[in-house]
């Protein structure tokens, strides 16, 4: 029973000492403890007049005087490291699966007998090289979508927590990350136009990056190289909500499968995150296949021209049919759990290696 009360702030609040704190954790399980630790994981520890705190979820160094920018920077830096070199990991190792969907979706004639005679052609074409055209490109787009996406979310969390004086909410952070990813999508974007064009190249009309980027730029000067940026900043926003929400509510039905303070493992992660992922992916596929026809067709001399996205729906359903919307989806699906799945290994290995663990309540 707690008889002490400490003054704070005007007020007084009731206290227990060391040795009732320690008879409360020892009779208290893991599930006993998991809200106190959602709450303790931004609450303030009181050492004499210094003020620290011990963030759980993120293994954020001590903030205590100068260490503090110091340790902030250094987690900053080694988040940004770890973030890219999962993702490069992660494209690198489904390449061969990326260039085979953005084939079907643009050059239907191409892939049209099926994915294995997809794949004997292009190794009859470029060799192994073939496989991964256009996968540099994409890992080079990893830097600079991941610094600006940090320093716009950075920014918001900022402005928000200033604004209300509080914590930031679950809706809040949703819409933060929307607008963070959407930035670092159109920082990104120009790479990504070029990436398309080169990978959808076939039949002898393979150029390099160099001659590639210079036929854009001929046919349409500098917005050629954000030809499709509409429909993917359209399909941005969406597609982080939807992600998001499943993910959360996957993880709320696991718990309640395996009752309170269960951790989601490395299995569970995988499952949940490719289930949500490919519901928003399905959900907003026809407009990320209109964006690689708007890019695909930047680089190319020929009588078809879009002149929108809306003129580019219309031509897609023309030529194809609906279905045509939904060209490249299979191989698209198939590389969620593979990228899934190395991106939580490579990362689970570069925080082993790490100098400091990060402690995460699930």
């Amino acid at each position: 029973m707690i008889n002490r009360f400490t003054l704070r702030g005007g007020k007084a609040e009731p206290v227990i000492d060391y040795a009732e704190y320690k008879n409360i954790l020892m009779i208290s399980t893991y599930s006993d403890l998991r809200d106190p630790c959602h709450i303790w994981e931004r609450a303030y520890t009181d050492l004499d007049n210094v003020d620290c705190t011990f963030p759980l979820s993120s293994g954020t160094i001590c903030k205590t005087g100068c260490r503090e920018q110091q340790g902030r920077k250094q987690q900053v830096e080694r988040h940004l490291i770890d973030a890219a070199l999962c993702s490069s990991v992660s494209r690198s190792v489904v390449a061969p699966l990326e260039r085979l969907k953005l084939l079907s979706m643009v050059n239907l004639n191409y892939t049209k007998d099926g994915l294995p005679a997809t794949f004997a052609k292009i190794w009859n074409e470029d060799g192994i090289t073939g496989f991964f055209r256009g996968n540099l490109l994409n890992v080079v787009s990893i830097a600079p979508t991941k610094v600006v996406e940090y320093l716009v979310y950075t920014c918001l969390e900022d402005f928000m927590k200033n604004k209300n004086d509080r914590n930031v909410g679950d809706k809040e952070k949703m819409l933060m990350g929307s607008i963070a990813t959407m930035s670092g999508t159109f920082v990104s974007h120009p790479i990504d136009t070029v990436r398309t064009a080169l990978a959808v190249q076939v039949n002898g009309a393979q150029k390099g990056i160099l001659k590639t980027t210079q036929a854009i730029l001929d046919r349409k000067g500098l917005w050629g190289l954000y030809q499709g940026v509409i429909p993917n900043m359209i399909r941005v926003a969406p597609y982080a909500a939807i992600n998001f929400v499943l993910y959360d509510e996957l993880k709320k039905w696991y718990h309640r499968r395996t009752g309170p303070g269960g951790e989601l493992g490395l299995l569970s992660s995988i499952f949940c995150g490719v289930l949500s992922g490919a519901a928003a992916q399905v959900a907003l596929y026809p407009l990320e296949t209109v964006q690689r026809h708007l890019q695909a067709h930047a680089a190319e001399k020929s009588s078809l021209a879009y002149q929108n996205m809306f003129d580019a729906l219309r031509i897609i359903i023309q030529d194809g049919g609906v279905s045509a919307l939904y060209a490249g989806l299979l191989p698209s699906t198939l590389k969620l759990v593979p990228a899934a799945a190395v991106s939580i290994l490579v990362y689970e290995a570069l925080q082993r290696k790490g100098e400091y663990k990060h402690y995460r309540v699930k």
